[in-house]
């Protein structure tokens, strides 16, 4: 861990990130609800492929 960063920054900004991104999963949930499943597969493919591509 670098110095300059105290062990409760870090864990602070993981939980923050955390709670961010449920959030956005739950408003997505609800408001994807009545899109076509031909339109949710390529929301999940681009997903797919950023999450790929963010661990090359």
């Amino acid at each position: 861990m670098a110095e300059k960063h105290s062990k409760k920054k870090v864990l602070l900004l993981w939980i923050a990130t955390a709670a961010i991104l449920a959030m956005a999963a739950l408003v997505g949930h609800f408001l994807l609800s009545d899109v076509k499943q031909e339109y949710l597969n390529y929301i999940k493919s681009f997903a797919g492929g950023a999450v790929v591509a963010s661990l090359a």
